[in-house]
């Protein structure tokens, strides 16, 4: 059916009928050739997930209006854990029988493993039997297709027939069942179209060519300049995609020379490496606030005190994990997130406690009693300060919609490693101090620190240099306090203007993007072998990209569309797209917009084709 006739007997009808269902924020459809795509946006604050769900089944399977020869409709819910962790990509010069064999047997290898919930195939044609009917031997016969298509039809079945109880089974039941489902060429060339008394009989293959074929194609696939099938594979809601994806490369090393020495196995858009790559940048982050931390405290006091205080970060990001497991929140790209935020302000705290402490040993205080009373002195200015960071990010836990499911993850990361940053500082730390001067007098204190070399020096540089300069500078800005004020005020108001004249509020930068994408249209009625051959330019042109930029890349002729849900998803013959996968942008020496631009050049517009455009990812 046309785009026209499907928008006016399915997609128009439907929505009308859609229209009832409360909690619809927004509702975009797609109505192309032979398919009708209806997408709903849900608004959190006013439905459940489970609730609206019910509602569209129960509309959609209402729905009685369907033309002659529609499938029945299908209701998903879109969830993360619907999108693949990873794409297995086999390709090689083999014929398409043995790809799609090669494929089968990599799906039933993977599905063995426990974290794998699915697998869909791109590019995968099912296995057809062809009986190709020859005119002069039905009219030598006198059989009709019409009787051809019965007795493939009588033959091809099975039917459970019921219990035999009684004498005739004698003390058993038996189940009995017609089976005649067809598994092979033989069997339907064997499959008896007329006969009589005498026992001469017409076969299929007395009048027709069977074979076992492939299905025709509504899609081809290329990797890397080579005919390709790829499997995606989706992960359990509670799987690991790091593990997971482990397990897969493994399983694929392993079952490697099973299959033909011909076929090359690639890895595509490897969710993986993006959480690796935050995990990463976490640690080192962890890592060089330690370091800096370590350094910089061994400056401004003991080498063994700054070693107690640095001890606040690894204790507040076990407890934060600890917090996020037991209620049942995963490491994520958005939860790390907000640990990475929070790395610089886990130690403020510990700092200003343990310098409070350690003033009270120098004045001659018992370390017991030090860590009791330079604690309990600052308590309330060591909290007012880590919860007014607390309070900036609680509004973000209270966010409404869909973006507010997403973002609270950032604030809690923040919240709950502060949170037992506090404690530990105000519990632990003191503790910690007293233990390493118990038993010592107040002269054996004093002695302990001032032969630190680092931290003695950098105290008389202090008190000599650092102090004057710092009260000169506060007695100047306490007499000129008015200036001061005008001058904060003006501050303040050119930064609003500038914020508001200059600068740009974009929620996701499109920085660090990996991925390109080229959507190209033929004229219609373009046949999808065309359009495949008319795309083997740009294929060239993208082979030839530097290796230190390009990673992978595949086309595919017949549809343009990232997944499963893209409401922009188009098919046809005369449809086609090409995602490339770039290398991480610090490998390579251009920037994606810069090496897009480069390929818009080269590429232009090859003959017979229609129109070429990049499309951009969706940042966030």
């Amino acid at each position: 059916a046309s785009p026209r006739e499907i928008e006016k007997l399915i997609t128009n009808p439907l929505e009308q009928d859609l229209k009832e269902v409360d909690g619809i924020k927004q509702m975009n459809s797609v109505s192309a050739e032979g398919r009708s795509f209806i997408m709903l946006q849900l608004d959190p604050d006013q439905t459940s997930k489970d609730e609206a769900k019910s509602d569209i089944e129960e509309v959609v399977n209402g729905f009685v209006e369907l033309p002659e020869g529609a499938k029945d409709p299908r209701v998903m819910v879109v969830e993360a854990k619907l999108a693949p962790v990873i794409g297995v990509s086999l390709s090689g010069k083999v014929s398409d029988m043995e790809l799609r064999t090669a494929a089968k047997f990599v799906e039933k290898k993977l599905r063995s493993l426990g974290d794998v919930a699915k697998i869909s195939f791109e590019g995968l044609r099912d296995v057809e039997f062809r009986i190709e009917a020859i005119p002069q031997l039905l009219s030598r016969y006198q059989i009709t297709l019409e009787e051809l298509i019965i007795a493939l039809k009588r033959q091809n079945i099975s039917v459970p027939g019921g219990l035999v109880e009684g004498d005739l089974a004698g003390k058993k039941e038996l189940i009995i069942r017609t089976s005649g489902q067809y598994e092979g060429v033989q069997e339907i060339a064997e499959t008896v179209i007329r006969a009589n008394e005498l026992g001469e009989m017409v076969k299929v293959s007395d009048v027709a060519k069977v074979s076992e074929v492939l299905a025709k194609p509504g899609l081809y696939l290329r990797t890397n300049s080579e005919d390709s099938i790829m499997l995606r594979v989706l992960k359990k809601e509670k799987g690991d995609a790091i593990s997971m994806v482990d397990k897969i490369k493994k399983v694929m090393q392993q079952i490697r020379p099973q299959l033909h020495p011909e076929i090359k196995v690639s890895f595509i858009d490897d969710a993986s490496f993006y959480i690796r790559r935050r995990l990463a940048v976490m640690g080192s982050n962890l890592l060089q606030g330690l370091v800096l931390v370590l350094v910089f405290l061994s400056l401004l006091m003991p080498w063994r005190l700054a070693i107690m205080t640095s001890l606040g970060i690894p204790f507040s990001f076990l407890g934060t994990m600890a917090i996020f497991y037991y209620n049942d929140i995963s490491l994520n790209l958005i939860s790390v997130m907000g640990l990475i935020i929070v790395v610089g302000m886990l130690v403020d705290d510990a700092v200003v406690v343990t310098e409070n402490i350690t003033q009270e040993l120098e004045k001659g205080t018992e370390p017991n009693l030090a860590a009791v009373k330079g604690t309990r002195d600052i308590w309330m200015p060591v909290a007012a300060s880590v919860l007014t960071t607390v309070l900036a990010f609680l509004p973000m836990m209270n966010m409404h919609g869909i973006m507010g499911k997403f973002v609270r993850y950032i604030p809690m990361g923040v919240i709950a490693a502060l949170m037992i940053s506090l404690f530990e500082c105000y519990f632990i730390l003191p503790g910690h101090i007293r233990w390493l001067f118990r038993g010592k007098t107040h002269a054996q204190v004093l002695k302990s620190m001032q032969s630190e070399f680092l931290y003695s020096r950098m105290n008389r540089f202090w008190q000599s240099r650092v102090l004057p300069f710092y009260e000169r500078t506060l007695r100047l800005a306490l007499r000129l306090r008015y200036v001061g004020l005008v001058f904060s005020i003006l501050f303040f108001v050119a930064s609003v203007v500038l914020v508001k004249t200059k600068m740009h509020i974009v929620l996701f930068p499109t920085d660090g993007i990996e991925m390109l994408i080229l959507n190209i249209e033929s004229p219609v009625g373009t046949t999808l072998e065309r359009t495949r051959e008319l795309m083997r330019p740009i294929e060239k042109v993208i082979s030839e990209l530097p290796k230190d930029e390009l990673a992978d890349y595949f086309v595919k002729a017949g549809m343009q569309g990232l997944n499963l849900f893209d409401p922009n998803t188009f098919r046809g013959g005369h449809y086609g797209q090409a995602i490339i996968y770039l290398s991480p942008e610090p490998d390579r020496h251009r920037t994606a917009p810069e090496i897009r631009e480069d390929l818009r050049k080269k590429i232009g517009l090859p003959p017979g084709l229609k129109t070429v455009a990049f499309g951009n990812v969706a940042a966030g």
